[in-house]
């Protein structure tokens, strides 16, 4: 018996939390493959074990439809593999194929991700997408955490841009359409938002550990714009642009249109730093505590609201940007907005947690009972 590797049956129950199954295809015989198996945590039952004999009896429709409650594949051809990755691929699965052979090629190549162990063939490495040059599972493992988190800081990213860009656009947009006799934002000022206000907070969260990547399920790439992301990206949009105008109007009328542009200025620069609270937060961070775990966030977030307010204090770039200097009142009334994004977030949070609570106790009341009740 060739011992499994150390640290492999962890990593395959690491595999199994994060809900990626792991298979394994050999040559070998049922017996001697399910007792490897077992060990690995792979499988643990012969039902999951299927052979080369038994895949030839059976119609690619029916292979299919059984190929995810299978495990281990024993007595296995080079044929076989790439067969195996099709009646995967049409189950719906999103299929890593691992190889090492010139007979492994046709399969990796097949499949979504072919990776070549570093000790194979060059035809294999080839037709690979990926090359394990340890040729250590483990490091397959630490590859999926750190593609997941990629994944999600990819996708709080493009949340934050564009909420944020919406929330601008549409504040140019109504403004201009109803109150065009006044200055409003200029484009220095607008270039000033999406080079230095936007891109602080990106650059923290690019370099983010996801909390919890490997025990959360596979998602699908268009979770990105899936209709729950665009909801949040229109939601927050409307509302920090609701709040700019709002205070924009009630200053317009108070304090003339300098320093209601240089309020709402502000409101719309510091309210989208303050959202990337809310953007960390869709990962389950919105405990106070969680904000601390990411310094380079908290560092970002402070320099930007420095240099914004250093704007409006140094005269220089105050006459530069043309703004105009605000009073103790005023400055209270800028905080208060920019800061109102944030229960804002935690109240969206809580009415969407409170609307899959309700979808879950309405499934589980529509659940059929087996039998009479007496």
């Amino acid at each position: 018996l060739d011992p499994p590797k150390k640290g492999v049956r962890e990593a395959v129950g690491a595999c199994r939390r994060a809900g990626v199954k792991t298979v394994m295809i050999t040559g070998d015989s049922p017996e001697t493959a399910l007792a490897i198996a077992a060990r690995l945590g792979i499988a643990d039952s012969p039902a999951q074990v299927v052979t080369g004999e038994e895949l030839d009896a059976m119609a690619e429709e029916e292979l299919a439809r059984r190929a995810g409650g299978y495990a281990v594949y024993a007595r296995v051809s080079p044929g076989h593999k790439q067969r195996i990755v099709h009646a995967l691929q049409r189950a719906g699965e999103v299929v890593a194929m691992t190889g090492d052979g010139v007979n492994d090629a046709p399969a990796l190549k097949s499949a979504d991700v072919g990776v070549a162990m570093g000790s194979g063939t060059d035809v294999t490495k080839n037709a690979a997408d990926v090359v394990l040059t340890d040729d250590d599972f483990t490091t397959m493992v630490r590859a999926v955490e750190e593609g997941r988190n990629v994944f999600f800081n990819i996708k709080k990213t493009i949340s934050f841009f564009l909420s944020t860009n919406f929330a601008e656009v549409l504040s140019v947009f109504v403004v201009s359409l109803f109150l065009w006799r006044y200055d409003f934002l200029t484009s220095t000022q607008l270039l000033w938002v999406n080079l230095i206000t936007d891109s602080l907070p990106v650059l923290a969260l690019g370099v983010e550990k996801t909390s919890g990547a490997m025990e959360r399920p596979p998602v699908s790439d268009k979770e990105i714009f899936s209709p729950r992301a665009i909801l949040s990206m229109l939601f927050f949009g409307v509302m920090l642009s609701a709040v700019v105008i709002a205070l924009f109007v009630t200053f317009l009328h108070l304090y003339g249109n300098g320093v209601a542009t240089t309020a709402a200025f502000l409101t719309i620069s510091l309210s989208e730093l303050l959202h990337v609270f809310n953007v960390r937060a869709e990962d389950g961070r919105g405990k106070l505590r969680d904000h601390f775990t990411n310094r380079t966030l908290l560092v970002t977030a402070a320099v930007g609201v420095a240099l914004n307010v250093m704007l409006v204090l140094s005269p220089a770039l105050r006459t530069m940007f043309r703004l105009t200097p605000l009073s103790g009142v005023q400055w209270l009334w800028v905080a208060a907005c920019s800061l109102f994004v944030l229960p804002l977030g935690a109240a969206y949070r809580l009415f969407l947690r409170r609307v899959r609570g309700m979808r879950l106790n309405r499934r589980k009341r529509c659940i059929p009972v087996r039998g009479s009740v007496r």
